[in-house]
């Protein structure tokens, strides 16, 4: 199947770029072959800065479009039954950050830090946490919208996009595979989560660049803090769907959560688990991954 995107390149005219979209599942190599085409055919660069002034700009990647499964199957150990699978189609290629934005980064853009872990010698290079739905779309984001190139929006990712950002081109529970280890991520390794192997309890947060990045060039996906998407929680829809996004709130505003953290064991790190909390919660276990995008 073919997708045809249309793009606006500053200083390129308007121009419909053609991309071949791949057979899913697909390997690390091939991965990141498909980020470095969607950047060459779209004239945009791998990855790229969200300028942060006072402190380290927010490095972004390019997550191409493409078409998987999203959700997880039956025998999927510690599964919910709200991970129903079912088809999903994103058409257009976004940034996400390569990191959850840091205790260092929400100090520069907000005058002050949250989190519970910031008497650290490190803390600055840790994710930003106790940090809602509310204040990240209501004070963080307009903030960093300045920041943007034109014809660009500072966002946070859709549920689709987080997992397929998450998942790099796999259908297992991770992204390196169907097991897990402290040493790959930030999770409570001495609860039973009915997955991954039995490890440390850190308990407390980790600099950001500590654990190795999936195929996309993406830290912490599994674990560290949970992370804030777009989505209101509900119900997947039965069928295939196309860039999807759930805007129907719920009774309590609740927002999907996804990543799990240092806190929980390893069920809820999986790239499909599903979480969720009121859009005004606050804990030391969520943080914030940010996008950046064409608008809808």
């Amino acid at each position: 199947m073919t997708v045809f995107l249309r793009c606006l390149i500053p200083g390129v005219l308007a121009c419909s770029v053609a991309l071949a979209e791949p057979g899913w599942p697909f390997d690390v190599a091939r991965a990141r072959q498909l980020q470095e085409q969607a950047a060459q055919s779209l004239g945009l660069p791998v990855t790229r800065q969200l300028e942060v002034p006072g402190g380290k700009p927010v490095e972004l990647a390019l997550i191409p479009a493409g078409s998987f499964t999203m959700g997880t199957p039956e025998t999927e150990a510690t599964r919910s039954g709200s991970e129903k699978q079912h088809e999903v189609r994103i058409t257009k290629p976004f940034y996400l950050a390569t990191c959850i934005v840091t205790q260092g980064q929400w100090q520069a853009m907000m005058g002050s830090n949250p989190s519970l872990f910031k008497n650290r010698p490190d803390s600055a290079m840790r994710p930003v946490e106790h940090v809602s739905y509310l204040q990240i779309t209501r004070e963080l984001l307009p903030k960093l919208q300045e920041q943007a190139p034109p014809g660009w929006v500072v966002r946070l990712p859709t549920e689709a996009e987080w997992e397929w950002a998450c998942r790099a081109g796999s259908a297992t529970a991770f992204w390196f595979g169907d097991a897990i280890t402290t040493d790959q991520a930030n999770y409570d390794g001495s609860k039973k989560g009915g997955i991954g192997t039995p490890g440390v309890k850190r308990g407390e947060t980790t600099e950001v660049h500590a654990f190795p990045a999936n195929p996309w060039g993406l830290h912490d996906m599994h674990g560290n803090v949970f992370q804030w998407c777009s989505d209101s929680f509900g119900p997947y829809p039965p069928g295939s769907v196309t860039d999807p996004c759930n805007t129907t709130a719920t009774k309590n505003d609740e927002h999907v959560l996804r990543g799990g953290c240092w806190i929980h064991p390893a069920s809820k790190c999986r790239s499909g688990a599903r979480y969720f909390s009121p859009a005004s919660y606050f804990a030391g276990s969520i943080g914030v991954r940010l996008a950046l995008a064409r608008p809808q």
